[in-house]
């Protein structure tokens, strides 16, 4: 194979020319078990010497869930349990 027509080659122009999508920083509230499952998925990727940020680790899973159907993801979102946030009230 040539160098021009090999996939290292195709994907570096790719990546060239892509633009940049804008950064928007928010916060969230997670559970520590929430904390502990973005851990163990970047500790497997780790295990195959890919390395993770958190940030990532939510970006891919918002991937996997939007291929899933009305349905699955209704009957998954049933399943964890919601996170009350904010301040305690005043006595």
């Amino acid at each position: 194979m040539n160098k021009k027509n090999s996939p290292i080659n195709k994907e570096i122009v790719l990546n060239t020319t892509e633009k940049k999508e804008k950064v928007i920083r928010k916060s969230y509230a997670l559970t520590k078990h929430d904390i502990k499952n973005i851990e163990l998925i970047k500790d497997k990727c780790l295990n195959k010497k890919v390395v993770l940020s958190d940030s990532f680790v939510i970006r891919l899973s918002l991937e996997l869930a939007e291929k899933l159907t009305e349905d699955t993801l209704i009957k998954a979102s049933q399943k964890i349990p919601k996170i009350i946030t904010g301040r305690p009230k005043g006595s």
